[in-house]
């Protein structure tokens, strides 16, 4: 089957570009708030076949809902964090120091620009430029609610999810990926 029957449809997840900015960041921004988000999104396409493609974080909302999931026909994640009983983030991300731009409020300039340089290799320097832009505009609370989640263990066996749904699942990483590690599903 070819992709030729399909739309890309995209997410604006709460607390990113132009979707709300949360009064009650601990719930919304939690990885079980933010897959209810989507999982609200995508009931509107239930009634017909889609592919959900997921990345970074996208594939821990992807595997909350994995197994709750309608007529979706293959999920494709890349940059997986997906989280697990058994895996958790030392399991999964990679030591280096400027993962912890992603959990702060208000990072630096300089911290951006280092984590840009880590996760997204072989960029232009307008699409770097976006990127920063994109992460100076999503909400600080977003970023403290999500770490606050994370280390609460406030999450599902996304994993089992996954295992559970029977959906087949394709996991892309970069050879040159640099936050997670990329034997570690």
């Amino acid at each position: 089957k070819t992709l030729a029957g399909y739309t890309l449809v995209a997410v604006d997840l709460p607390g990113h570009g132009d979707s709300f900015r949360s009064t009650d960041p601990k719930n919304d921004y939690s990885l079980k708030g933010m897959a209810a988000h989507v999982k609200k999104f995508i009931a509107g396409f239930t009634n017909q076949e889609y592919i959900l493609v997921a990345n970074s974080l996208g594939s821990n909302l992807a595997g909350e809902i994995a197994h709750e999931l309608v007529n979706c026909k293959g999920i494709l994640i890349t940059g997986s964090s997906a989280i697990g009983k058994n895996l958790t983030v030392p399991n999964i991300i990679q030591p280096n120091p400027n993962v912890g731009a992603l959990f702060m409020a208000h990072a630096t300039d300089e911290q951006i620009d280092l984590l840009i340089g880590d996760v997204a290799t072989h960029l232009t320097d307008t699409d770097r430029s976006q990127i920063k832009e994109s992460f100076k505009k999503t909400d600080p609370e977003f970023r403290v609610a999500m770490a606050e989640a994370i280390m609460g263990g406030l999450y599902s066996d996304e994993l089992q999810n996954f295992e559970t749904s029977k959906i087949p699942v394709a996991v892309v990483f970069g050879k040159e990926e640099k936050l997670c590690f990329t034997d570690y599903l």
